[in-house]
């Protein structure tokens, strides 16, 4: 379990689905505590349930929280043979009312430094891929010539020719 992102007021969680034991998990309680020892029910937004935090995916976010508090987060899954052991307690404390919070942008030129969300490491391999191949590209252009007599490409072969107004041309790759 994690935190994804917090404030003043508002705990956005997430976990990752455990065994089902052949069973299809058919949805999760998140429990909260204030002192890491009685965990209750607690409202979040989107859950089925009217008292408490009823979800069918891996997050939860809970709003109306007072702020500079301690919070602890345990999850439970609930499949046909019934409700499993609580997950590990995730521990977070909101934000003072008012602060300011300086977040480290994440982006494809820090990404090493600061994200490990797995879209954004494949997005950037992508992106850096791409770019190397564009290299090549723009590589193989610049060695290209064109020739203006036969047999003056000291760089490569004459692969076509044609013809203009003046005289014969080649084209040479390297």
């Amino acid at each position: 379990m994690s935190v994804d992102s917090k404030s003043s007021r508002v705990v956005n969680i997430s976990w990752i689905a455990g065994f089902d034991g052949k069973n299809e998990i058919q949805n999760y309680t998140v429990k909260r505590s204030r002192d890491n020892q009685e965990f209750v029910d607690a409202v979040c937004q989107g859950s089925l349930s009217d008292r408490s935090c009823v979800v069918t995916s891996t997050k939860a976010s809970f709003g109306n929280l007072s702020s500079a508090t301690t919070y602890y987060f345990k999850v439970f899954a609930r499949n046909t043979v019934g409700t499993s052991d609580g997950s590990s307690v995730v521990t977070v404390t909101t934000d003072e009312e008012g602060a300011l919070r300086v977040y480290k942008q994440c982006n494809y030129f820090n990404i090493w430094q600061c994200c490990s969300h797995p879209k954004l490491l494949r997005h950037t391999l992508l992106i850096i891929i791409i770019i190397i191949i564009i290299i090549i590209i723009i590589i193989n252009l610049y060695l290209t010539t064109i020739c203006f007599k036969a047999n003056t490409c000291l760089t490569g072969r004459v692969i076509a020719r044609y013809f203009s107004d003046k005289e014969n041309k080649f084209l040479c790759f390297p």
